[in-house]
């Protein structure tokens, strides 16, 4: 029994499907992007959904990265005593959301380079590609719970609407959670910076992109110095919290 085999070298352009199958959440992926003439180049794997994994800023957006003026982003107010990151809204927490859900204001982080490599993904059709402003709680336990599945957090919605229209979001240890906060200051994830990258004193961290069922002035937030995933009112100018951008992009790309 015989039989020929041909081997050809691979070159410069082969790929390495073991990197795509070894993507894991909390990766930092080499890819460098700009907001408002602000450089951002310090991104993780936040969630890996097959052919798409989706990036977050490892730290809080700079405020120099948000033009108050632009259209998209003219209900957010910059802090004036936490000048750094605080952002809130003007009037109401529904502002605040449509900032950070609006895929059309954060388009310029679709383009950039990865491995150096120049993309460009602002005119594609598809769907599961996008930038928002901040993760939703629900994503946000989606991949807590895939990088700790021993300290699984659950979440739910309030069973009808609040008074402004919207579903407000329990969040707890428990199956259908009717807790306002959780805390986890004790668990390993807290040591974990793509979930808590501040441990300053005083420093409640980054906005999630789903109002809290607390209070109808409430959206929901990460206490960085805490350990807590709690409500936070969304005017309050007194506020270290800022926004955390997230990036959909094929999964092929980032091998």
């Amino acid at each position: 029994l015989t039989y020929t085999s041909n081997y050809v070298q691979a070159d410069g352009n082969a790929k390495n499907r073991n990197t795509i199958a070894g993507l894991n959440i909390g990766d930092t992926v080499n890819y460098t992007t700009t907001m408002n003439g602000v450089t951002l180049n310090n991104w993780k794997v936040f969630y890996v959904d097959g052919d798409y994994t989706i990036l977050i800023l490892a730290d809080c957006l700079p405020n120099a990265a948000i033009d108050i003026t632009q259209t998209g982003f003219t209900n957010l107010v910059k802090s004036t005593t936490e000048p750094t990151y605080g952002i809130n809204a003007i009037n109401n927490r529904i502002q605040l959301l449509d900032v950070m859900t609006t895929k059309s204001n954060w388009t310029s982080l679709l383009t950039g380079t990865i491995n150096g490599i120049h993309i460009d993904y602002t005119g594609t059709p598809d769907i599961n590609i996008w930038a928002m402003g901040a993760p939703s709680i629900d994503l946000w336990v989606n991949s807590w719970n895939a990088k700790y599945p021993v300290d699984t957090i659950y979440t739910a919605t309030t069973t009808s609407t609040m008074s402004d229209g919207l579903n407000g979001y329990y969040v707890g240890t428990t199956e259908n959670p009717t807790t306002y906060y959780i805390d986890y200051s004790s668990n390993e994830g807290y040591n974990n910076t793509l979930y808590y990258p501040h441990k300053e004193a005083g420093n409640y961290c980054y906005w999630l992109a789903s109002p809290s069922a607390y209070d109808v002035v409430d959206m929901m937030i990460v206490y960085c110095s805490s350990g807590y995933v709690d409500s936070y009112d969304y005017g309050n100018d007194d506020c270290g919290v800022g926004l955390r951008p997230i990036v959909s992009l094929p999964t092929s790309i980032l091998q």
